[in-house]
């Protein structure tokens, strides 16, 4: 059916009707660890955003994701309290009540600690606060972000590539500056491939063998206005994993993402001159079922400019 529904969408495209066919489904909130996507494992109870607004993490999964050992997660049945220990900071928890304790000193919570699928929740906040770990929120996507240590700007070693440049970089071509923040990428088979798009409902996911996943800022340094919308449908943004081998600038089929130089998936966008935009831009190989490099590009008129990132090693 999303084939079918694939080639209309293509129709659409071509008068820059840019739009979603798709119905949204409820959000579950993101996880990112030193900069490295958090994904729920399979059969355990996702985050989700309770009744007070709340973000709500599992103590369990999330004290794993931050380094906390299990020898060091403990839950006592009798008195319904869950208790962390990380490095020198000890957090116990009771489920059903506002108060946690937090190195023998009671801190009140803005909700209550919930029970879900045999996992204790809380605010995300109070477990990274409570076992001295930083956080922050990235707005665009409604991401989460807990840092230990180095936060890092790509994946590549994960996949057995070996980064040729340090992010962010820049690169620029006709008037069109790119800022490239963080590059990932995944196999549409990994666990964080499909997180993304079942948040997200990628045009062409399910034809695809790689997701690479870029957040860029682009910023028109010319005196004439640049776009990539109805007046000028070429995209400006490339990326390549192989010779002969570019990868589809994918587009969410859901209608909220469907904006204008939208900050959270970026689709069409427009930049007068002086303005820039942040976004991240989903690109799917449809051809190849292997790695031998990552290079982005970025274009305007009739040429652009390219570099090689990462490459598979020896």
């Amino acid at each position: 059916m999303k084939k079918v529904i694939t080639l209309l969408l293509s129709i659409v495209l071509l008068f820059g009707l840019v739009g979603s066919v798709g119905a949204a489904s409820k959000d579950v909130p993101m996880f990112k660890v030193n900069g490295k996507l958090f994904v729920t494992p399979t059969g355990e109870p996702a985050p989700y955003v309770n009744k007070d607004n709340r973000t709500m993490g599992s103590l369990r999964l999330i004290a794993s994701a931050l380094g906390v050992e299990n020898k060091n997660i403990t839950w006592s049945s009798a008195t319904n309290t869950a208790t962390l220990v990380r490095g020198n900071n000890t957090v116990s928890v009771v489920v059903g009540k506002k108060e946690i304790t937090v190195n023998g000193k009671k801190v009140v919570m803005d909700t209550v600690s919930e029970m879900k699928k045999g996992r204790v929740f809380i605010p995300a906040r109070f477990i990274a606060q409570g076992l001295g770990v930083k956080i922050g929120y990235e707005a665009a996507t409604g991401t989460v972000l807990f840092y230990t240590g180095e936060v890092a700007k790509h994946n590549f070693e994960d996949y057995g590539l070996t980064a040729l440049e340090k992010l962010p970089l820049e690169l620029t071509y006709g008037g069109l500056k790119m800022t490239v923040n963080e590059v990932s990428v995944y196999p549409t088979s990994a666990a964080e491939a499909k997180a993304l798009d079942s948040k997200y409902d990628f045009y062409l996911y399910e034809d695809a063998h790689y997701l690479v996943w870029v957040n860029v800022t682009l910023e028109n340094v010319s005196k004439k206005l640049i776009t990539t919308d109805y007046r000028d449908m070429i995209r400006k943004v490339g990326v390549v994993n192989g010779f002969g081998n570019s990868l589809e600038y994918s587009l969410s089929w859901l209608n909220k993402h469907a904006i204008l130089n939208n900050t959270e998936i970026l689709s069409d966008w427009v930049l007068n001159p002086g303005e820039k935009v942040t976004s991240n831009i989903p690109f799917l190989d449809l051809e190849n079922k292997k790695l031998d490099f990552i290079g982005i590009s970025v274009g305007n008129g009739t040429g652009g400019d390219s570099i090689k990132l990462a490459e598979k090693g020896e």
